[in-house]
């Protein structure tokens, strides 16, 4: 019978601390939350170390050895609230019990911290391979909301082990019943003026994980995942329309003729709701972004409108967060 992965599941728990050779064995994780999906690219590699130009015994290999165990991909899929609240936490957080909603509220808020939690994700694969990925951590993760589409994520993760189970050890399946995130529902102020001529919007959070932590003990496999250098990006594809908009971001602030010495930095909103406004919104995703750096605006000539790359760099502010993340 040919397999169909429609049929399979990705989900996730948080570990309590790295899971070392030793305690691979009896490991149970409890899975809690599940993601539905549009893609999956997790694989294993053992990397066989091959003897090369050996000179002696003729022109053959004659001699092979397991390399460092890697596992690497990812997962991705349209935006829904629920979904892109547990993904930024992953991405940004290793403080669970901070991004839970508000009893009186019921928003969550998450902001960065600077280590992450290492995660157990349980994948499906057609109801015939059942894993473990053992020791995650989400490396990066990249929203999307283009013109004319349903808003959408990627995510890439480094993983140092995995476990093969039975169907019995698998969890069953729950999902939240979400709407659907479009283009339509997405809203942009850069320094509290909203604009209306963004054709895509997209946020990319990297944490830059080593992936080559390998030592000669104890074991082949990584000896763990450490954090690196922080970046968040913002990428906008524009309508060009306002030449104030090109002294803005090229030359540092309107009213500017000429380059100067300073770039233009500002605090930039995005909200992301299942309405046209907030106050109508049943669920919504918010983000702030307290000090953004633009490094110009580059028009060029098109036959038709100009639609213009822009990006923004996301600064540390003097004081405050990175970025604050609000869900409900």
């Amino acid at each position: 019978m040919t397999i169909t992965g429609l049929v399979g599941h990705i989900g996730v728990g948080v570990q309590d601390a790295k899971k070392v050779d030793a305690e691979i064995a009896a490991y149970t994780p409890t899975i809690t939350n599940f993601f539905v999906i549009t893609e999956e690219s997790f694989a294993a590699e053992n990397n066989p170390m091959v003897a090369e130009n050996e000179i002696g015994r003729g022109r053959d290999r004659t001699g092979a050895v397991a390399g460092g165990y890697a596992i690497s991909g990812g997962f991705g899929g349209y935006a829904r609230t629920t979904d892109l609240g547990l993904l930024c936490q992953m991405a940004l957080s290793n403080d669970a019990d901070s991004c839970e909603p508000s009893a009186s509220t019921g928003i969550s808020t998450v902001v960065p911290t600077n280590y992450l939690d290492f995660w157990t994700i349980e994948k499906n694969v057609g109801d015939t391979l059942y894993q473990w990925l053992i020791n995650a951590k989400m490396n990066s993760l990249t929203i999307s909301v283009n013109q004319g589409e349903i808003a959408n994520y990627t995510s890439d993760w480094v993983v140092t082990t995995e476990k093969k189970i039975e169907s019995g050890d698998a969890s069953s399946p729950s999902y939240a019943d979400d709407n659907l995130l479009a283009f339509h529902g997405g809203l942009l102020k850069l320094g509290g003026t909203q604009y209306n001529n963004m054709e895509s919007v997209e946020i990319a959070f990297n944490n830059n994980l080593s992936d080559d932590e390998y030592t000669v003990r104890p074991s082949r496999f990584l000896n763990d995942v450490t954090e690196g250098a922080r970046t968040v990006d913002l990428n906008f594809n524009q309508v060009f329309q306002n030449a104030n908009d090109y002294a803005n971001y090229t030359y540092g602030a309107v009213g500017r003729t000429t380059p100067g010495y300073d770039l233009y930095e500002d605090d930039v909103y995005f909200i992301l709701m299942d309405a046209q406004d907030k106050a109508d919104a049943t669920e919504y995703i918010e983000f702030f972004f307290p000090r953004v750096m633009f490094g110009g605006l580059p028009v060029t000539l098109a036959s038709g409108r100009i639609v213009v790359s822009n990006t923004g760099t996301v600064l540390a502010p003097n004081v405050g967060n990175l970025v604050t993340v609000y869900y409900k």
